[in-house]
């Protein structure tokens, strides 16, 4: 309810993204940095002593992202993460009092940087005129033109009108709403997409809603504003829902489902496999008994990977010119 009295002046604002978080000092008690995220995250400073840390941090560690995972009560003693887009980054301890910063541990050493190719932040315009921030992995190639892509999700035409996409050798990956994304990319624009990997995604919007967790309930609403209402939405929403055109699916899916996930149930998994291998069309299904709404189990992350990898090399390949 409005009561008509100004909340005050805004303290922070950017022209182009939402802030992410807003950060605070137990012990001082004020407000000590605002973070957004551009090309990579940014911090705005609201408070000099916080900004000096990260000064100091930034001095040894400028090469990564820095971020500082926790403090003490006194906060002179600090856990500080890094990270970059080819590095998992460490772990270091730093002890204000006396200005040291230790190493504690890599977050995974067996990575080699120069063995990564960097990712680069891109934009390009919709068909409606709004910019869409991305990201680009290139491979190191003497030229980066017509290249196999995997897209997760977004921007195909944008990738084919540079000359660095193949046009026929698109993928598209994603989980979760990017699962619902990789199977609407292959229903709904089929003759884009080479293949797609649905990584426990939803195929059907109305089943989706019937199984949304308790915890999830106070969001029902919003799916309802911004998705639709079984009720009054069917139309819609079934429109909206790939397991309802499967006739219109060319190109060759794999999908992987957790077989406890609370989020996206088993079921939307089992519809779209069930729909097409009933219309002869043959769709790996992995389906990992000991996993949730994403893959924890670092074994299954690599068998699902190494699969991954075998789909997209038998899909993918450059066409035979005769």
């Amino acid at each position: 309810m409005s009561t008509g009295k100004e909340v005050g002046k805004p303290i922070f604002s950017h022209p182009d993204v939402d802030v992410f978080e807003l950060n605070y000092s137990h012990k001082r008690k004020v407000l000590t940095s605002i973070g957004f995220e551009t090309d990579k995250q940014h911090r705005h400073f609201l408070d000099k002593e916080t900004e000096a840390l990260y000064k100091r941090l930034t001095k040894d560690l400028g090469q990564y992202e820095i971020a500082i995972t926790s403090a003490n009560k006194a906060e002179d003693k600090f856990m500080v993460r890094t990270y970059s887009d080819r590095s998992l980054g460490a772990f270091y301890f730093y002890d204000k009092n006396t200005d040291k910063l230790t190493k504690i541990a890599d977050v995974s050493p067996w990575i080699q940087e120069k063995d990564l190719a960097p990712m680069k932040p891109v934009t390009y315009k919709t068909r409606d005129g709004m910019t869409i921030n991305g990201y680009l992995t290139l491979p190191n190639v003497p030229e980066a033109k017509n290249l196999p892509v995997v897209i997760n999700p977004d921007g195909v035409e944008w990738l084919i009108a540079q000359g660095i996409a193949d046009p026929n050798r698109v993928a598209i990956y994603g989980g979760s709403y990017g699962g619902y994304a990789t199977l609407a990319g292959l229903t709904f624009t089929p003759d884009l997409y080479a293949c797609g990997i649905d990584y426990v995604g939803v195929s059907n919007l109305f089943t989706f809603m019937n199984t949304i967790p308790p915890y999830w309930k106070p969001y029902l609403m919003m799916f309802h504003e911004m998705v639709g209402n079984p009720e009054g939405d069917k139309a819609l929403m079934e429109a909206a829902s790939p397991v309802y055109h499967i006739d219109k699916i060319k190109a060759p899916l794999f999908v992987v489902q957790g077989a406890n996930d609370p989020r996206v149930n088993i079921d939307e998994s089992d519809q779209i496999v069930s729909a097409l291998r009933k219309k002869g069309v043959d769709v790996p299904y992995m389906v990992k008994y000991d996993e949730g709404h994403g893959f924890g189990n670092e074994e299954n992350q690599f068998e699902f990977y190494k699969a991954m990898v075998g789909f997209l090399n038998k899909h993918m390949q450059p066409a035979v010119k005769g």
